[in-house]
């Protein structure tokens, strides 16, 4: 059966019970038996029946919706405690609140010894530095912050860890933050090693190396004997080039591997015996005596793939982790194989030392052959200087050709000294540019053109001749004065054996004019930008937002730099609004969209309008986005305040047509109580005399005291309850305007109370299961408006009473006077209801902002109380906590 069948079989059977009911049941209440007919009491009595049958299904629906949760709670609890990380759940000062099995496994301590105990107590204090500041910038960024520290078990054993913290966003009494702990020991123990054999050995020679490794193997695996064998004759036996026994080296010795554990490693990767090694090699001598438990071995290749070497460590107790030992040696026989292989090499070379000494005797005969050759190179050298001094004829002519190349280039050219300065040549393009003639212009210094000092232009030229070619920016001066704005290109030319300056000069002084009116108009456009009241921010297609104005800062509640480091594929606020999918719809149709509207909260808890554009756009070849867009949040209010402002005034004009109506007829009963008062007094002076005669008559069931004490209570409810009409009228009247006055009097407070709960108690009746009053009856008199208390406590009791959500619900009232000039009246009212979070606090006396639905109220409630509070010289005073409940006070001062 689908969810819709069993509400409309549970909407069946709610209308059969109802109809089951036994509607034409006669209800007579004692003493007003006029009030209500019989068909209407009947009606009346079905109706609450059929309320309270709907009443007991919703509450069969919660709690199997409570026990589901339940059971969902236990689910995910499973998954936390049984991860295979430590987890914690931290407060804002650092105290663990939470701890899976996996933490409490790490740190070798019990839940109880971890609970409000400081996460730091178990991080070594030189690290504690690095953990505090991770956690003060989780707090003020809100990003998640990885860091690696060593950390303390319980029984103070170290370890290195990995620490992940990131922030949540629990209310009150829960987690500020969650940290994520791994072991990650092995890991930087193998990271070490690497360290270890990279730096091992660089300076020194083989032998240091071996020793070095077998000295760090026994230390870092914790192991009592390690070797470094190298393989001899056939691999049948080995010879210790390295031996770290006990601390202490050994001396080098060369053994048999039958019947050891070295024997069964070799031509394999690795071999491992994490316990019990002695007995399974009982003839092994070094075993024995040392009464070894465990042992690991690994292979040493040569770069063509043949075993040439192994290390072996052993230990007297069983390996606590092969894994790391195995890994250590793996790592460790790569670079000890290269080490043994480059000592093969010196032997052989120092062998082949000894045959180049044998044929260097041959060589020095062969010397004296070539000596007869070299006489027949001479000749051929003097030949080849005859075809240098053709080739320096052709040079200068060349020279020739390059002189007319640099006389006829469009391009400014210098040739200059660089020890003196001078100007040695100059093409016409650079005296047409400067405006002296050639001969003039070879008679200046670089000096007279440059406005730099003579001590820069020497350090300009220093830095050339060590580069041979170098790119600047000068200013030069022309000859009538001005100044130009040059780019040089110079390197460096020989001429004659002799170094000159070869300098290409361009003239960029409308170039240097057009980038500043380029980066001034930037900077015009960058103050229209940032001054537009307008949000406008640029993203890629990826997402990462590259440019922001001040104002889209202002809309999400942060400033320009939080926005820029923002990527909206990672922004939960623009996929939950639909931003998120309009942007990527535009970036891959290339289609702008407009007029768009999204509401949400943004990252940083600002609720948010938001009416936009989305323009797309091309920059350096990619595609980027383009976002135009302002809160239109206040003007949404403003919309708002303005339909219920027409509400209020329709509700006006209906108040208007119906006051004249009630108050009309109920003048009639207000003016003829006080006659109705004074007839009885005199009918029952005389009912009083005969009952004096008759003490023993019963009326309607009581005795007649009882029955005359009774009757005025009658006269006296009847005249409150017109005066309540009264006052319910000038009511309306006040909820469709603002009191523009307060009438002050001097009045006693309890009746004024009292007449408020009684207005309200059927209200409070059904919805809130106990009412308790705490009204003193010493109450002194206090300077007020009584109107406008009853009109606040209404309000406040009614709200109370709408914000029932329990089984057990109540509401509180207390009254207490302060004594003292001038004295101060506090009216205290309190629930155990649904409570509001600090987001709706801040809102409740906003006009026209309400949590209830649109029957129920029109969110001008707690405005006009806070109004009418303040008009009376008090203030309102609230407290509450979401699922706790909430405290009104109102604080009156006895003047106005």
């Amino acid at each position: 059966m689908t969810g819709k069948e069993v509400a409309s079989a549970s909407k069946n059977a709610l209308h059969q019970q109802t109809e089951n009911a036994a509607p034409d049941e006669s209800i007579v209440v004692a003493g007003n038996q006029g009030s209500l007919s019989p068909e209407e009491s009947g009606r009346l009595l079905h109706e609450l029946r059929a309320h309270q049958i709907e009443l007991e299904m919703q509450n069969d629906e919660l709690r199997r919706a409570h026990a589901e949760l339940d059971a969902s709670r236990a689910r995910y609890f499973d998954l936390f405690d049984l991860a295979p990380m430590g987890y914690f759940a931290l407060s804002e000062k650092g105290l663990v609140m939470e701890a899976n099995l996996a933490a409490v496994t790490l740190l070798k301590a019990t839940r109880s010894v971890l609970a409000t105990q400081p996460l730091s107590r178990f991080i070594l204090r030189e690290d504690q530095d690095i953990y505090y500041r991770r956690l003060k910038k989780l707090f003020e960024t809100g990003m998640a912050q990885t860091c690696e520290l060593r950390m303390l078990r319980a029984d103070h054993s170290p370890f290195w860890a990995q620490l992940d913290v990131f922030a949540t966003n629990g209310s009150e009494g829960s987690a500020a933050c969650r940290a994520v702990i791994i072991d990650i020991t092995e890991r930087k123990q193998l990271k070490d090693a690497q360290l270890f054999l990279l730096k091992c050995g660089s300076t020194g020679s083989g032998d240091d190396f071996f020793k070095s490794l077998a000295r760090y193997l026994a230390q870092s695996l914790g192991m009592d004997y390690v070797c470094i064998d190298r393989l001899e004759g056939e691999g049948l036996s080995a010879r210790t080039v390295a031996v770290y026994f006990d601390g202490n080296f050994e001396d080098n010795v060369s053994y048999a591997l039958k019947d050891t554990p070295c024997g069964d490693v070799v031509g394999k990767t690795i071999c491992c015996f994490d316990r019990s090694v002695r007995h399974l090699f009982p003839r092994d001598v070094v075993l024995q005596e040392m009464k070894a438990e465990s042992y690991v071995g690994t292979t040493l290749w040569s770069f063509d793939g043949k075993p040439i070497g192994l290390i072996a460590v052993i230990s007297r107790h069983p390996l606590a982790n092969p894994g790391l030992a195995e890994s250590m040696l793996k790592m460790s026989a790569v670079r000890a194989a290269g080490e043994l292989e480059r000592l093969q090499a010196i032997d052989i070379l120092l062998e082949n030392e000894k045959k180049l000494q044998k044929s260097h005797a041959e060589l020095e005969d062969r010397v004296k052959e070539r000596t007869l050759a070299l006489t027949l190179v001479n000749e051929q050298l003097l030949r080849e200087i005859d075809e240098r001094l053709q080739a320096e004829k052709a040079l200068a002519e060349s020279e020739e050709k390059y002189r007319s190349i640099f006389h006829n280039q469009y391009a400014n050219m210098l040739l200059i000294d660089p020890e003196t300065l001078d100007i040695v040549d100059a093409n016409p393009a650079a005296c047409s540019f400067y405006g002296y003639a050639r001969e003039e212009m070879t008679t200046k210094k670089l000096i007279d053109i440059s406005t730099l000092s003579t001590d820069r232009i020497f350090q300009k030229i220093t830095r050339i001749l060590e580069n041979q070619k170098e790119h600047f920016f000068f200013s030069h001066r022309m000859s009538d004065g001005r100044i130009r704005e040059v780019e040089v290109f110079v390197c460096t030319v020989q001429i004659i054996g002799k170094a000159f300056l070869f300098s290409v000069i361009y003239d960029i002084t409308e170039r240097r004019q057009m980038e500043q009116r380029i980066v001034e108009t930037s900077e015009f456009i960058r103050k229209i930008f940032d001054a537009s009241p307008l949000g406008i921010a640029a993203y890629e297609a990826a997402g990462q937002c590259v440019m922001a104005n001040d104002a889209v800062g202002r809309i999400i509640g942060a400033n320009r730099e939080a926005v820029l480091q923002q990527n909206f594929n990672h922004l939960d606020s623009w996929k939950k609004s639909g931003l998120w999918t309009a942007a990527r719809e535009v970036i891959q149709t290339n289609q702008s969209r407009e007029d768009l509207e999204f509401h949400f909260v943004t990252t940083f808890g600002k609720d948010v309008t938001l009416h936009c554009s989305l323009i797309p756009f091309s920059s350096a070849n990619k595609p980027h986005l383009l976002m135009m867009g302002q809160d239109i949040s206040r003007q949404k209010q403003a919309d708002e305040a303005l339909r219920q402002s027409q509400k209020l005034a329709s509700i006006g004009l209906l108040v208007a047509g119906i006051a004249h109506e009630i108050n009309n007829p109920n003048g009639f009963i207000i003016f003829n109580i006080p006659i109705l008062r004074d007839y009885l007094q005199e009918l029952l002076s005389i009912v009083d005399d005969y009952m004096g005669d008759h003490p023993n008559q019963r009326v309607f069931g009581r005795s007649y005291e009882e029955f005359r004490k009774d009757l005025f209570k009658l006269l006296d409810n009847i005249e409150h309850g017109s005066q309540r009409i009264d006052a319910t009228v000038s009511g309306l009247k006040d909820f469709s305007r603002k009191r523009e006055k307060l009438v002050a009097r001097r009045v006693a407070l309890k009746p004024i109370i009292e007449h408020a709960v009684s207005f309200c108690r059927e209200e409070i009746r059904i919805h809130v299961k106990s009412l308790h009053l705490a009204i003193p009856d010493d109450l002194p008199p206090i300077l007020t408006d009584p109107e406008a208390i009853e009109q606040i406590l209404i309000n406040l009791l009614i709200n109370a009473a709408h914000a029932s959500d329990k089984e057990d619900s109540w509401i509180g009232l207390c009254v207490n006077f302060i004594s003292g000039t001038p004295g101060r009246c506090v009216i205290s009212i309190d629930d155990n209801g649904c409570g509001m979070d600090e987001k709706t606090l801040k809102r409740i006396f906003d006009p026209f902002y309400t949590r209830k639905t649109s029957i129920q109220g029109t969110g001008l409630g707690l405005y006009i109380c806070q109004s009418l509070v303040e008009g009376l010289g008090g203030r309102i005073e609230v407290e509450s906590k979401p699922d706790l409940g909430s405290s009104f006070k109102v604080i009156l001062n006895d003047y106005l």
